[in-house]
């Protein structure tokens, strides 16, 4: 992209025309700030530290998937009005004034031409971001260049993700980090619609008081969702003309409540290793008996076995007032725009009300990664810190605008919900880098079938999981680069 003076002042009227959209909000006939307003306020007084650098018009290439269900580049190709596509447009025009520099990006549907690239020494790429599973095999194969070496990553800034980062961490070397760069974990984050219809009709309770006096528990979720749950056309049989307490895959519906408990199906031991002891360890074997009794009891969850994630049948189920919860992905938000039942946001909800946090997980990713064929790495950290510092700034709010600005969510509690959503978000190993051995190995089909003995369907898979989790671990731990 080039850079021009122009496009500068055209993201300054933006910004400020976003910002002053936010702050309208009223309450109760009370004038109150948006919190995606106090958000972005907060943000624009992040800063970087970096020292100045001008890198001669440098081209800074960048290689990403991108598909359907996520955003997965890092630039645009011009503004189009859009508030998001606006935000990143005029992010990366401010690093490329900032720097003296151009950023190009390669896209594909995988990851192997940077792979192949790398493997044959060509420095074509200075940042892939590369699909989650894709990402453990390039460090395995070092491919890749561990963040330590990374002089001007700041992982102590709050635009970078600690939670997240750590998830990612094998022992105390890092080379993976999430920040607010990346939009796929905001974009694969775990929550619940509901329609806020049904809910008023059925005279529930209200899931936004129930999130913020932390009693939005698996009871009184399975008590909210039985109740709706109905033979629609009174032919005795529960199918796709009926109503539910939850829609939703079985890889969101079942998985995402799982993790919501704090288990996890690959732990990390006292050196911060990985482990996967799913067989032995008691409180997930509990767990996933509570997780199929809330999914089964009373037929209230749905799947309509189309595929899952970005599945317009889902969507127009939900739409269509037929489930009280909907159990997705942030990225879906947007595709409710056109619902004429107002419907709101929430976190998933917690085992009891005696767990301390609500628990977002992040269902897959792509992830950031440095080829260890890039010939200068003071260059290329200085410009993703900033890259990622501005994203705080700038387009992590616009994110949340798009997710807000349909009438149907334009409301503080949804807002409110989307903060808490970001603040508790974290990731299983088993269901994203190692899902093909794991998640979707067995689990997902587990679920589906409604089969409660996880100790003998983990306990057959121990060995052979875990020898690929001990490759990866022999590889990590000798890695000195």
């Amino acid at each position: 992209m080039k850079c021009r003076w122009l496009d500068g002042l055209i993201a300054i009227i933006l910004l400020l025309s976003v910002l002053a959209s936010c702050a309208d909000e009223t309450t109760g006939g009370i004038e109150t700030t948006s919190p995606v307003a106090e958000t972005a306020a907060e943000e624009t007084e992040l800063s970087d530290d970096l020292p100045e650098a001008n890198f001669d018009g440098y081209v800074f290439r960048v290689y990403s998937r991108n598909n359907l269900w996520f955003h997965g580049r890092i630039t645009v190709d011009e503004l189009d009005g859009e508030v998001l596509n606006d935000a990143i447009y005029n992010r990366n025009l401010k690093i490329c004034q900032r720097f003296n520099i151009e950023i190009t990006e390669q896209e594909g549907t995988d990851t192997n031409i940077p792979y192949q690239s790398i493997l044959a020494n060509s420095d074509d790429f200075d940042m892939v971001n590369a699909r989650c599973t894709a990402a453990l095999t390039m460090a395995q194969e070092g491919m890749v260049v561990p963040l330590d070496s990374l002089a001007y990553i700041n992982l102590e800034k709050p635009y970078w993700n600690k939670t997240l980062t750590a998830d990612l961490t094998f022992g105390i070397k890092k080379y993976f980090a999430v920040g607010d760069l990346n939009l796929t974990f905001f974009d694969y984050a775990s929550i619940m619609l509901f329609n806020k219809e049904l809910r008023s009709s059925f005279s529930l309770s209200d899931p936004y008081e129930l999130v913020k006096s932390g009693s939005w528990t698996f009871d009184k979720y399975l008590e909210m969702a039985t109740a709706v749950t109905g033979d629609l056309n009174g032919d005795g049989k529960m199918n796709g003309e009926d109503r539910y307490g939850t829609l939703g895959d079985a890889k969101f519906a079942g998985y995402s409540l799982l993790m919501a408990t704090g288990v996890k199906s690959v732990t990390k031991d006292a050196d911060n290793m990985p482990v996967f002891s799913i067989n032995t360890d008691e409180k997930f074997i509990n767990m996933w008996s509570e997780m199929l009794r809330v999914l089964y009891e009373g037929g209230q969850w749905y799947d309509t076995n189309t595929g899952g994630q970005a599945d317009e049948v889902l969507n127009t189920f939900f739409r269509s007032d037929k489930a009280l919860f909907y159990s997705t992905v942030f990225f879906e938000i947007p595709a409710m725009r056109v619902m004429e039942t107002d419907f709101g946001i929430l976190p998933q909800p917690k085992y009891n009300e005696a767990q301390p946090n609500y628990i977002t997980r992040i269902s897959f990713f792509d992830i950031m990664t440095i080829p260890i064929t890039n010939s200068d790495l003071n260059r290329t950290s200085m410009i993703i810190e900033a890259l990622t510092c501005e994203s705080g700034k700038t387009v992590v709010p616009a994110y949340y605008d798009i997710v807000v600005s349909g009438k149907a969510t334009r409301d503080n509690e949804s807002i409110e919900m989307l903060h808490i959503i970001k603040d508790t978000r974290t990731l299983d190993l088993g269901d994203t880098i190692w899902c093909d051995q794991i998640r979707d190995g067995f689990l997902v089909g587990l679920i589906r079938s409604n089969k409660t003995d996880i100790v003998s369907a983990s306990a057959s898979r121990v060995k052979a999981i875990s020898k690929i989790i001990e490759k990866a671990i022999e590889v990590f731990t000798n890695t000195t680069g």
